[in-house]
């Protein structure tokens, strides 16, 4: 009951902030004084030291992307909402809990060892949340993120939803997070490599490929 006070508060807090924004950037005043402001940084020479930032934050990115696992089909089960995705929601999550954690006993007699989790989606979110509970208990699997959708339009099973700094704890217990939002062909190789889906509407399993000589 406090979390859910705390989650409350939080989300009325920012909705407040939101509209408090809007109502600032909607005055004459306000838009005037950030034009100039948007002249002054346009006509402002960059420091070296800002070109070096900016170079290290590239880089960074780089890297990560460079780091990206290699999936194997065979071995990989992706867990995102399918068409029925309001099935999922506060009244139906224990339900699916039961579901997921028999999913994952499933799956791992199936040879499935690598799990992703797409947290934009009510299913996926909850999926990566009880994935991330059973590996805490001693389960040995390989869990990823990934988002389908932006942050701000993703959609939760909870009816208070969860803060962003609950989200990026969790996002952080994961193995790897995918970067899908700056390459359409990174979300689409996620949902082709995957041999197995898990939905709300069950485990739907693609045309297996061979596995690959060792």
């Amino acid at each position: 009951m406090v979390q859910q006070i705390r989650r409350l508060r939080f989300w009325l807090s920012k909705s407040c902030s939101k509209l408090n924004i809007f109502l600032i950037e909607h005055s004459p005043r306000y838009r005037k004084k950030i034009d100039a402001q948007i002249a002054a940084f346009n006509n402002m020479e960059v420091s070296e030291d800002l070109r070096q930032l900016a170079a290290e934050a590239v880089a960074e990115y780089e890297e990560h992307v460079n780091s990206e696992p290699v999936l194997v089909p065979q071995e990989t089960i992706l867990f995102t909402s399918g068409r029925h995705s309001h099935r999922c929601n506060f009244l139906t999550a224990r339900r699916y809990r039961t579901y997921i954690r028999m999913t994952c006993i499933w799956a791992q007699k199936q040879g499935i060892s690598t799990f992703i989790a797409d947290y934009t989606t009510p299913f996926g979110l909850l999926a990566m949340e009880i994935l991330l509970e059973l590996r805490s208990a001693g389960t040995d699997f390989t869990l990823y993120a990934v988002s389908s959708r932006h942050v701000g339009r993703r959609r939760s099973y909870r009816l208070i939803w969860e803060t962003d700094l609950e989200l990026a704890w969790n996002l952080a217990k994961c193995d790897y997070r995918y970067q899908c939002l700056y390459s359409v062909d990174t979300l689409y190789n996620i949902y082709s490599n995957s041999g197995t889906h898990c939905t709300e509407d069950g485990i739907r399993q693609k045309r297996q490929m061979p596995r690959p000589c060792t």
